[in-house]
């Protein structure tokens, strides 16, 4: 009889472990796109649909491996698009002559302005952290652990939008624009 009940004893506890881990299963919380990146602005920053941009490619830091990425920028620019602003191609700099990374001449931000009619320059940064953790391979990875977007008028040099988001799900390019975009729409 006593052997009886310890086993039912015993089975009761298991049952009610079993139970106890099964209701504590983590629940994914639904993420709202743009709600983990952050957008300030100049409060003299006025959007209308139209603006001018070219979305330069981002730089990346931290990566010994890549020193831009062209992808993140491209869907920062679908996007801005999106929101309405007018998205000019960014390697047209390197037919005029400009650096490509927007390191441009005093002397030749009238000329961008001019030949180009562009509003805003959007400057990227993607950084990029080691985890030294191993993999099948046997060595560690780097992975983009957060992202910053500037954009600056052409005319006076002044940083107008910053949007800035640490690591997500998918593309922080998506991310930021997400955020640009609820950001102007709560104007």
């Amino acid at each position: 009889m006593i052997v009886k009940g310890e086993i039912v004893r015993k089975i009761l506890i298991l049952f009610i472990t079993f139970f106890s881990v099964w209701a504590c299963t983590t629940v994914e919380t639904v993420v709202v796109p743009g709600s983990t990146a952050k957008t300030v602005s100049n409060p003299d920053f006025d959007f209308s649909p139209g603006l001018r941009v070219a979305v330069l490619p981002f730089t990346v830091l931290g990566n010994p491996d890549r020193t831009m990425d062209i992808s993140e920028a491209d869907k920062l620019s679908m996007k801005l698009q999106d929101i309405g602003f007018v998205i000019i191609e960014s390697l047209i700099f390197q037919e005029h002559g400009l650096h490509l990374q927007g390191l441009i001449p005093e002397e030749d931000w009238e000329a961008v302005q001019q030949v180009l009619n562009i509003d805003y320059l959007v400057f990227g940064t993607i950084n990029y952290t080691y985890n030294p953790g191993y993999s099948l391979a046997g060595k560690g990875y780097y992975y983009g652990s957060s992202a910053s977007v500037r954009f600056v008028d052409t005319k006076t040099g002044e940083v107008v939008i910053i949007a800035t988001t640490d690591r997500v799900d998918g593309s922080m390019a998506d991310e930021i624009g997400e955020s640009i975009k609820n950001y102007l729409s709560e104007e």
